[in-house]
């Protein structure tokens, strides 16, 4: 896959103001994300080391910010226009408002991630 288009990019979540739309290119994932709320998930890294992300991110903001506290307690914050690294161990912060950005995952790391997620996010739900 040499080319990846954000439109021809399938929809993974479509929920409160967040679109998620992602698609495999070799052992990466790319995902295209538009987050129209501010988020707080803190809660459903629950069950992970350190209650944490352990999935790798390389990203590039088009519009808004994004933040992420590391587990050494590091603040990354990129704006429009900036490139950012996020080791695994983070946790992405609340206020997302607004953003458009593109990030490349590890797949492997990111799907072990996402199925504690996804079930933290039934278990949500449940209640």
């Amino acid at each position: 896959m040499g080319l990846i288009r954000e439109a021809d990019t399938p929809i993974v979540l479509d929920a409160s103001g967040t679109i998620v739309r992602q698609v495999e290119a070799g052992d990466m994932t790319v995902e295209f994300d538009k987050l129209e709320a501010d988020m707080d998930i803190d809660d459903l890294f629950t069950g992970l080391p350190n209650d944490m992300c352990q999935a790798e991110h390389w990203g590039y903001v088009i519009e808004g910010e994004m933040r992420y506290i590391t587990a050494s307690g590091e603040e990354i914050v990129a704006g429009p226009g900036d490139a950012y690294h996020v080791p695994p161990g983070h946790l992405p912060h609340t206020g997302h408002a607004g953003a458009r950005v593109v990030e490349f995952s590890r797949t492997k790391e990111l799907t072990e991630t996402m199925r504690v997620v996804e079930q933290n996010m039934e278990r949500s739900a449940q209640v």
